[in-house]
């Protein structure tokens, strides 16, 4: 047991953890690629702030979250359940904003492998985007440290190297 602990702390002084984990939640291909990764990184803090928006809405709209994220999917033309469609969202928001969220939700829908329509799914979203983006910080530390941009630690890591 401690030999496995000695093992994985060496490990960790040449790797950082998560990667594989962020590439199978995200739809963008491999980080290690410098525009993929600030992509992704700019993708996933607008969708923390959409799913941010929508539970902030349904408080003040007295209704679940996912009729907020429905009502916006029934604007992009999906199937949703009558309250979702029938909510007053552009009279809370205004048309632009709606528009915008309408923007936001397509994008989720190409960034996460994750199907996102119930409360559920929201919550899974919103802890996948949680992990990533705690990925990305543990990313930025461990390029600091290295002294590398992190997309040269995650590079030198799909090559099997170390940073």
């Amino acid at each position: 047991a401690a030999a496995a602990k000695e093992a994985a702390a060496r490990e960790a002084e040449h790797r950082v953890a998560g990667v594989d984990e962020a590439e199978m939640v995200l739809r963008v291909g491999s980080l290690a690629d410098e525009k993929t990764l600030l992509g992704a990184r700019q993708a996933v803090h607008r969708m923390r702030l959409l799913l941010d928006d929508v539970t902030r809405l349904s408080k003040e709209l007295k209704c679940e979250p996912q009729h907020v994220y429905g009502h916006a999917l029934h604007r992009l033309g999906f199937p949703v359940d009558r309250e979702s469609r029938e909510l007053p969202l552009e009279r809370l928001v205004g048309l632009e904003r709606a528009r915008e969220m309408c923007t936001g939700v397509s994008e989720i829908r190409n960034l996460l492998r994750i199907k996102v329509q119930d409360n559920n799914d929201l919550r899974l979203a919103q802890t996948a985007l949680c992990e990533t983006t705690n990925f990305f910080e543990r990313l930025d530390a461990f390029a600091a440290k290295k002294n590398k941009t992190p997309a040269e630690v995650l590079a030198a890591q799909a090559n099997g190297g170390k940073a």
